[in-house]
């Protein structure tokens, strides 16, 4: 006679594989249920993210010894002395660290200093510091401090949008050759002083992300490029003009540096993502500079022209649906995902029907969002559903400049909108 299997009678280890399947937010009521539904939840809980307050010391050793496989630690709260040392003093292999949303975390050393024994200092891949303080509380040699204490880094995403100055970037370049992700997005003084640091340690660099770095310029980005070999994703800063003077689109092009650095980009076989858009690059003149080359993109981004006012609806003939189409055919066959802000242009009717032939040709695509400014985008859509059949995310906007018309594409494969 054959016996009844029931949830409770299944070993932990498939009770395991059965949980981390579900969603955080299932996994507390599931722990409820029995003590064995519990200690399996605790052996599949990642992540601890403490937002809106910190427990004292000994609560979180107890969660510590609680969740033995936690590898992910958030704090977007204030954090005091004690919650670092909890964290070395705990036995996690603690992977990941998030410090979020930070106006005084990291002011004082005591936070930030670590047992030399500390077992987070080797086994931390991953450091995520978002800074929005003055600068009158920023405290840079602590900073410092704290991240030399991670030689073993592979990922460091830092923003500390206030601090003029590159000094904190040459210090602790040095400490980071394991390297491979960096993510300076929004910290917007920094200057090609910090990129040479970077390319002079860093060197299996793979992702870099620079966007609204003001002080960047194509010879500081292009000479990081042919040093860092690995590099295969780069989001581009933006790319100010060096005076006031007024300065044509073609002569902005011209710019030996910006022709040195299109051609940099162009030769990079290993490149398989690319933002532009910022200052001078979402132009047709780059555009289809770079699509000559037949790039290996597997990720396009294209924006628009971020000196351009949001509000100017007028046509744009330096950025056009031309450029956007050329640079979109040279990687057809390969595109995976497609992040697109079209050209305000007054041809706006032949905007949607240029934009469903594009995707007709992109039977790869997985993820694509576009925003456009004609009326409607329905021949853009059915072009999606027709000839793409990998698809899984999509957001499509129409009349951007009036505010309205959004679709989505849900999980299941179909559209919906509002």
């Amino acid at each position: 006679m054959a016996t009844e299997t029931t949830a409770s009678s299944l070993p932990p280890e498939m009770l395991e594989l059965i949980f981390c399947k579900l969603d955080r937010q299932y996994l507390k009521r599931v722990a409820l249920v029995s003590k064995s539904f519990l200690s399996s939840v605790r052996s599949v809980v990642g992540e601890l993210r403490f937002l809106k307050y910190i427990p004292d010391a000994r609560d979180l050793y107890t969660i510590f010894d609680r969740f033995p496989s936690v590898k992910e630690i958030t704090l977007a709260c204030q954090p005091r002395e004690h919650v670092l040392l909890a964290i070395s003093n705990s036995k996690l292999n603690l992977r990941t660290l998030r410090l979020l949303n930070c106006p005084d975390n990291l002011r004082y050393d005591a936070t930030l200093t670590l047992p030399p024994s500390s077992r987070i200092t080797s086994t931390l891949r991953c450091l995520r510091i978002h800074w929005r303080a003055q600068l009158s509380s920023f405290n840079s040699e602590h900073l410092i401090r704290f991240i030399q204490q991670f030689p073993w880094l592979t990922e460091l995403e830092l923003t500390y949008s206030k601090y003029r100055d590159d000094r904190l970037i040459q210090m602790i370049a040095p400490n980071l050759r394991n390297l491979r992700k960096l993510d300076l997005c929004g910290t917007e003084y920094l200057t090609d002083d910090a990129l040479a640091a970077i390319s002079s340690n860093c060197v299996y660099l793979e992702y870099l992300d620079v966007r609204h770095c003001y002080g960047m310029t194509p010879g500081g980005i292009g000479a990081l490029m042919r040093s860092c070999e690995h590099l295969n994703s780069l989001d581009l800063p933006e790319l100010v003009r060096d005076d006031g003077t007024e300065t044509s689109i073609e002569q902005a092009c011209a710019n030996p540096k910006l022709v040195e650095l299109m051609e940099t980009i162009s030769s990079c076989e290993n490149l398989k993502h690319v933002s532009l858009g910022w200052g001078f690059l979402a132009k047709d003149v780059i555009l289809r500079t770079y699509a000559k080359s037949r790039p290996p993109l597997s990720t396009l981004t294209i924006y628009r022209d971020a000196f351009r006012d949001e509000d100017d609806s007028t046509d744009d003939s330096n950025f056009s649906m031309a450029g956007v189409s050329e640079l979109i055919h040279a990687c057809r066959g390969r595109l995976v995902h497609l992040s697109v802000v079209l050209p305000r242009s007054e041809q706006r009717g032949t905007q949607d029907r240029e934009m469903s032939l594009l995707v007709a040709r992109l039977p790869h695509l997985e993820d694509v969002e576009i925003v456009g400014s004609a009326s409607s985008m329905d021949e853009t859509l059915e072009s999606m559903k027709r000839n793409c059949p990998l698809l899984k995310c999509a957001r499509v906007y129409w009349n951007a400049d009036g505010g309205s018309g959004m679709t989505s594409l849900d999980r299941s494969g179909s559209f919906f909108g509002r």
